[in-house]
């Protein structure tokens, strides 16, 4: 039997030498992952005008970038892990002219950050602490403001960086119209998610909803004020399906 490590080796090579594009085989050899894949881009198609400009902060693999990219949308994508960029450049090959790709991180100040890498690397982190690091290495980091400068403005912005994302959003100075950040029901990832809101909260009224675990489906008919989905904000999902953690979208008006 071949070992997981030899085939996250070869795989590595396939993908360096442009003979594999991810995604799109694993679409091909498992329906499942081909319907995952069309329910992504079916949302994001609902969600977003044409030709909208995304940014995916912490864009991992490419999965949600790919997906964004098929739905007509033009990404821009930040991933500081060398080998994630490299798939997520081979994955997102057929769509590379309305993507960009910044292998750094997004932070609430520019420079650098030692970043702390997981075997597992959707666990990564800028925390220490987050999960068990097997190595480190230092990366440089960016603010939303900067990539505003110079991307332009998104109309909808996914953080997904594994306890980082108040640090992200501290480097926001203007409201964004769509913004979404994941969220974990343990003690310090609900205080962080809390910090999100109080974050968007300062660019005007917000419109919130939620997404479980892995899903494109709103969890809300009616999207939330602040207030009403703070009453319901961790407690109310704590034993329901599918929210081991999942994705809060929050609609800011803009000017």
């Amino acid at each position: 039997m071949i070992s997981s490590a030899l085939k996250a080796r070869v795989r590595r090579v396939s993908v360096a030498l442009g003979l594999y594009r991810p995604g799109a085989f694993s679409r091909l050899f498992d329906a499942s992952h081909a319907a995952r894949f069309q329910q992504d881009v079916a949302f994001y198609r609902s969600l977003l005008p044409p030709d909208s400009l995304c940014f995916d902060v912490g864009a991992h693999v490419g999965e949600q970038t790919e997906a964004m990219l098929a739905s007509g949308a033009r990404v821009v994508a930040f991933e500081p892990q060398p080998r994630c960029v490299a798939e997520l450049t081979a994955r997102c090959q057929p769509h590379r002219e309305h993507l960009r790709i910044c292998p750094s991180g997004v932070g609430a100040t520019a420079g650098e950050a030692t970043f702390f890498l997981s075997d597992n690397s959707v666990m990564s982190s800028f925390h220490e602490d987050w999960a068990d690091p097997s190595a480190n290495l230092r990366v440089p980091i960016t603010t939303l403001d900067e990539s505003i400068v110079r991307f332009g403005r998104p109309g909808y912005c996914k953080i997904d960086v594994e306890g980082w994302e108040h640090e992200v959003l501290k480097g926001l100075s203007q409201p964004l119209p769509l913004v979404s950040f994941e969220f974990h029901p343990g003690e310090r990832e609900v205080q962080i998610a809390r910090e999100c809101l109080d974050r968007l909260a300062q660019f005007g009224p917000l419109a919130i909803n939620v997404t479980p675990a892995e899903s494109t489906k709103f969890y809300f008919e009616r999207w939330q004020t602040l207030p009403e989905f703070l009453a319901l904000f961790p407690g109310h999902f704590r034993d329901r399906e599918g929210f081991h953690y999942g994705d809060i979208f929050v609609r800011t008006a803009c000017p």
